[in-house]
């Protein structure tokens, strides 16, 4: 998730008394780590060809390497159905962001 979506997202909470209830401060867009990689990789125009191995991850990250490595599907459906508009929705236009900066 983009900082600036992450930012925007708590203000809007802040000034959206009608949602009280826990909501994922995700991307819209899931992504796999390979999708990552490919979108980063074509971002920078560098290849990303190599994968990461897992037992790489297992050692840098120990218990969080399994997330990293099978991930998990979270939707932000709370503040989508109410009506907040990320601005950077996709995975590929928050890389070009973040990397023009």
């Amino acid at each position: 998730m983009h900082r600036h979506n992450h930012i925007s997202l708590i203000q809007w909470l802040l000034a959206t008394p009608s949602i009280s209830d826990p909501v994922n401060a995700v991307a819209p867009e899931a992504a796999t780590m390979m999708q990552f990689c490919k979108a980063l990789g074509l971002t920078l125009r560098r290849p990303s060809w190599l994968p990461v191995p897992r037992f790489a991850f297992n050692i840098l990250l120990s218990k969080l390497s399994t997330l990293m490595t099978t991930g998990q599907r979270i939707v932000p459906e709370k503040a989508l159905s109410a009506g907040f508009s990320f601005q950077y929705p996709n995975l590929e236009s928050a890389l070009r962001d973040i990397v023009a900066r």
